[in-house]
């Protein structure tokens, strides 16, 4: 009995040690120990540093435009106090980050000015879609990261509601427009971790979300490759003309591993 216990005991020891492996090993890659200068053989190879794109989470190229959509943060201090997909809850939210265009040509970016959205807005992922009623015209979602009014710190040990309770927001753009106008706000309790969008109408997209827990020693676990506890949302809108972000929002889950 004493021997199986002791062989058990060094198999899930072995288990153990090889996740940590894989955990330390992808992390070293990460930053980049593994990865040596690259020497770029053309113009087309060469890295260009965008100016004023501080914290930019997603980017997207909108061909009918010849442009790129980026959200960035703005801001280096509020990243590491507060980003719920880093565990970093430290808040308060401070600074509203920004939607802004990049020229492919000049390697220019533009920052648009919000109109109907006085913010906080933490940006991650974003997707762009053409608006069918306009074809100069596009509607941006993008996940916006926010502290949650419910959460009480005095009792953070009892807290039943997380510290964030993240959403989507629809925007609408018209191109060579310097301005962007919030169309509505989306929330949902599946929607609990976004991460990337995948937009299928202006009434529909996907949302990923990476982590089943917020943090905590679980959270933390799932930092460990091959843990894969993530979900794909899909969210259908029955409107998008509301000031209520839980107005008509219908979610179902697409896409699940086990947790």
């Amino acid at each position: 009995m004493a021997q199986s216990s002791l062989s058990l005991f060094l198999i899930l020891s072995a288990i153990l040690i090889s996740l940590l492996c894989r955990s330390v090993q992808r992390g070293l890659t990460v930053i980049g120990v593994y990865q040596g200068p690259v020497v770029a053989s053309s113009a087309a190879q060469r890295i260009y540093a965008i100016p004023d794109t501080v914290h930019c989470e997603d980017i997207h190229y909108y061909a009918p435009g010849d442009i790129l959509f980026t959200a960035c943060e703005d801001s280096v201090q509020q990243r590491f106090r507060w980003f719920p997909p880093l565990a970093l809850l430290d808040g308060p939210v401070e600074t509203t980050g920004s939607i802004r265009i990049i020229n492919p040509q000049t390697k220019v970016s533009s920052q648009l000015m919000f109109e109907n959205f006085p913010g906080p807005f933490v940006t991650h992922g974003i997707d762009v879609i053409q608006d069918p009623d306009r074809a100069e015209a596009l509607y941006i979602f993008a996940v916006n990261h926010l502290p949650n009014p419910e959460y009480s710190p005095a009792t953070e040990a009892e807290a039943e509601a997380p510290k964030a309770r993240s959403q989507v927001e629809v925007f609408h753009y018209v191109l060579n427009s310097s301005t962007i106008r919030h169309v509505r706000s989306v929330r949902h309790p599946l929607i609990t971790t976004p991460n990337d969008l995948y937009a299928t109408s202006p009434y529909s997209f996907y949302v990923t979300n990476d982590h089943h827990y917020r943090e905590g020693f679980l959270r933390e676990l799932e930092s460990i490759p091959g843990v894969k506890w993530a979900k794909v949302l899909h969210v259908q809108l029955d409107r998008l003309d509301t000031d209520d972000a839980t107005a008509g929002v219908n979610t179902t889950v697409a896409l699940a591993s086990d947790v």
